[in-house]
């Protein structure tokens, strides 16, 4: 609801195009708004009516707000109504050139590979520290 400069509120609907009877209620009270044009029902509306919190209450009323809503009204109306719009259709471009995955660009980049060298001193070095030669007497 937006608020208007006269200090009144003011809710767009899209209605459908035909004549639309309505009315005003407040505490149990219904009434027709006397600034917009009324008709007077061919019998009295008597109804009892349950609002969204069980709150029930009787709507006695016979003379009522009508409002007649052309085809080409509804419409055009409904035009300035939207906040939206539609998706556009997107365009793709082609697909860039990804750089290939290497070790350089990678977390990788400082990983130190395996060499013989390297695998060389290890074996010694596990050789060293091992019970081996404790375990078997004689290299056979």
């Amino acid at each position: 609801m937006e608020i208007q400069p006269d200090g009144s509120f003011k809710l767009n609907r899209m209605l459908p195009p035909k004549e639309i009877k309505y009315f005003f209620s407040s505490d149990g009270v219904s009434t027709a708004a006397n600034d917009q044009m009324q008709t007077l029902l061919p019998t009295e509306f008597n109804e009892n009516i349950v609002f969204y919190d069980k709150v029930a209450t009787n709507i006695k009323i016979q003379t009522v707000n009508v409002i007649e809503v052309e085809p080409s009204t509804a419409l055009e109306d409904y035009s300035f109504m939207t906040k939206c719009k539609p998706r556009q259709r997107r365009r793709f471009r082609a697909a860039e050139t990804i750089d290939r995955w290497t070790i350089p660009k990678s977390l990788f980049k400082d990983y130190k590979f395996d060499n013989e060298k390297f695998l060389d001193r290890c074996f010694e070095f596990d050789w060293e520290c091992s019970r081996i030669l404790r375990v078997v007497k004689t290299p056979e």
